[in-house]
Parts: C-alpha cells; structure tokens; sequence
C-alpha cells in the first residue's frame, strides 16, 4: 500500500511539472551603451589660414597700439615683405577685442557709421618690415555693410590724415595732395595719400575675398597695403564665413 502511494505521488507530481510548470524566462542584460562625445571644432577664420606669420592673441596694446607691437621680441624676426597679422584679444580666453574700442581709444573721430558696418569681433593688428628695418603699420577689420562702410570713409577723409598722424607716424605737413587719390590693385578699389612718398602713407580699401568675405584694410605704406590684398585674394573660395 504504501509503495503504491508513493508511486501515485511522484507520478503526480512528474505529471504537473511536465503540464504546469512553466520556467521563469532569462533575465538578458544589456550592456550600458557608452556616450560617444563629439569634439567641437575649432573654426579658424579664413583670413587667419592665408597669413604666414601670425601672433595672438596679445593683450593691451592700445591706443598706441604699434609701440606695443613693435616693441614684441618677436617682431624682429618678422620675414622682409611679408605682413604679419596679430590677433588682438585676451590670450586666456582668445577672445577677439573689438575694433570698436580700439578706434575709440586711437582715432575717436571715426564715423559712427563706419564702426556700425564693421563686424566689431573680427579685428587684427599687422605688422610689415621694410627694407630699412623699420616697419610698416596696418590693420584689418571684416566689413559687415561695403556700401555703409565706403560713404562713411569717404566722409571721413577730411580728417583721417591727422586722426592717424601719431598712430602711423605721419608728417601731415608733408603731404603731397591735398586729399586722398585713386588707385586699384588685384581689381580692389584703394584710396591714398602720400606723406610724402609711397613708403609713407595712408592706404586704405574695402576688399572682397573670394568666399564672399569683405575685409577694410589701413596701411602706412603702399607695399603694404598691396600684400594684404594679395594675402585677401587668396583666400580659399570654398572656406566658410566667419562670424
């Protein structure tokens, strides 16, 4: 009899295991998906990228702001005929400074019109060596509004000689014109006056880069100002805008 149960029972139970039962199903683990982090890239504003020589960004240099420069040790190493472009900013953060504040601080009587058509954050400061070992002073600053920026110059001219006199060096009284003149260069609109030869001056223009950029320059010397186009014009057409 009790052989009988026994074998009822673990029949039965088999029976339910074999019906009933159902295992729990397998727990899986994912693996935790790693985060990919995508560097942002550094964007060098294309007129950066055409310059052989360039410095910065160098703090605190105005209003004078090529006694600063010039008297950098690095400036006497600058290659002869080839301008140096010197990012102006804070070299912690590279943050540009604005064009705005250094013309107030140097030439405060620049037109209002013209420091609104300029884009205030893209401003460099450029140095040239002449065959005398002095140098050749320049800046340069992207253009927002061509048109607002050539009326607002032009209107300008009556005293841009003796707003840039210490700046540049000028001798006014030497002056060969009594205003500015024409000229053009690599299809570039300049504007001059002598004080009073080529070597000594003030050149200016509004220049378009092949991407689509538009850039004024200001320079003391003719060579100079021609370099910078040079440097302008050859621009890649493809780079993309800076801000």
């Amino acid at each position: 009899m009790l052989a009988i149960l026994t074998v009822l029972i673990i029949g039965g139970f088999s029976l339910w295991f074999l019906v009933f039962y159902e295992p729990s199903p397998a727990v899986v683990e994912s693996p935790t998906p790693s985060i990919t982090v995508t560097p942002t890239p550094v964007v060098i504003p294309p007129l950066e990228t055409v310059f052989t020589q360039v410095y910065g960004p160098i703090a605190n240099v105005t209003p004078d702001l090529f006694a600063s420069l010039t008297s950098l040790s690095d400036t006497q190493s600058l290659t002869l005929g080839d301008p140096a472009l010197y990012k102006i900013g804070d070299p912690v953060s590279g943050e540009h400074f604005p064009f705005s504040q250094f013309a107030s601080a140097s030439f405060p009587n620049a037109p209002a019109t013209l420091i609104a058509a300029l884009n205030d954050g893209q401003f460099y400061a450029s140095l040239m060596r002449k065959n005398d070992s002095t140098f050749s002073y320049g800046w340069i600053v992207k253009v927002n509004d061509s048109a607002a920026a050539g009326a607002a110059l032009r209107n300008w001219e009556t005293t841009i000689s003796n707003d840039l006199k210490n700046l540049f060096r000028l001798n006014v009284a030497r002056a060969i014109s009594t205003g500015f003149l024409d000229n053009t260069y690599q299809g570039a609109a300049i504007r001059y006056r002598n004080f009073p030869d080529p070597l000594d001056t003030v050149d200016y223009a509004v220049v378009d880069a092949p991407n689509g950029e538009s850039y004024l320059v200001f320079a003391s010397s003719k060579t100079h100002i021609y370099a910078v186009i040079d440097k302008i014009k050859s621009i890649d057409p493809n780079a993309v805008p800076g801000k």
